[in-house]
């Protein structure tokens, strides 16, 4: 039971739903009140190619002591129309 708590704990907090109902002002503010988390990760859907471009933006802003993860599911179309965002720090899951 205490090893499942260990893992818990150790994953990144989840803020998908910050990240897709706020708007850019709102979810930068939340970011900053989330500077103590070890780490964060965010998984969405493709809705453009501003999607990647967010998610690597907000991997390159991490601070100093903090982990983010960030994945977005697309289709292999999809993943071609911004290949540089996934070649530096967001992850491609592809979907059919």
């Amino acid at each position: 039971m205490e090893n499942l708590e260990n893992k818990i704990e150790n994953q990144p907090r989840d803020i998908t739903r910050e990240f897709e109902t706020m708007d850019t002002v709102e979810f930068i503010g939340f970011l900053r009140s989330m500077r103590g988390e070890p780490s964060l990760s965010i998984t969405t859907d493709w809705k453009g190619v501003r999607t990647p471009r967010s998610l690597k933006a907000f991997v390159d802003s991490a601070p100093p002591n903090q982990k983010r993860y960030a994945t977005v599911n697309a289709t292999r179309e999809q993943y071609e129309q911004d290949v540089n965002a996934f070649e530096s720090g967001v992850k491609w899951k592809e979907i059919n």
